[in-house]
């Protein structure tokens, strides 16, 4: 009796500290090994260091990626320590809608968050940011990111934001010094 307690106990306790399951852009996890990324067979990657991350990974200029169907304008990937951490991908504004939608297929309706948006000539718009967490993953679109016409979509580990904070704070000292 005292043995299936402590199977039942140690069931219970496994399930309740399981880790959730991370966010995946075609199949690669946040947290997976730069071999991994650099190894994919849909992504043709030119890789280097950055004041960013350790690694930085974005298409070479001729390749073609897409998210949902939906040509991509620009996807980079953000290591530390050789483990992925950011996912960024930039599209054509006008296919956020169907990327959105193929996103609450996938993980389900985000929360929706509104921001204001102003553009260079002073006109104010609502701006949808969209957000999924899962642990200490997460998962955003912005409708728009810069202009009008540009949408987002980030896929980033709670260590990213750290890190990126970190690396500004020490760069902005580091700029100060030589002024």
């Amino acid at each position: 009796m005292r043995i299936l307690t402590l199977l039942l106990l140690s069931l219970c306790y496994s399930i309740a500290y399981a880790e959730e399951p991370t966010f995946d852009f075609k199949g690669i996890s946040l947290g997976a090994d730069f071999s991994t990324v650099k190894d994919h067979p849909d992504f043709l990657l030119n890789c280097s260091r950055s004041s960013l991350a350790d690694k930085e990974c974005s298409l070479v200029p001729y390749a073609v990626g897409t998210i949902a169907g939906i040509q991509v304008e620009a996807l980079s990937f953000l290591f530390f320590d050789d483990k992925l951490h950011n996912i960024s991908i930039s599209i054509k504004q006008q296919f956020f809608g169907d990327v959105l939608s193929a996103l609450e297929a996938k993980y389900g309706h985000g929360e929706l968050q509104t921001q204001d948006f102003q553009n260079r000539m002073g006109a104010k718009f609502q701006n949808r940011v969209y957000v999924w967490r899962r642990g200490k993953s997460n998962l955003t679109a912005s409708e728009y990111v810069g202009t009008l016409d540009k949408s987002m979509i980030m896929y980033y580990t709670d260590h990213y934001i750290k890190e990126r904070d970190n690396r500004k704070a020490t760069g902005a000292g580091k700029r100060a010094k030589d002024l």
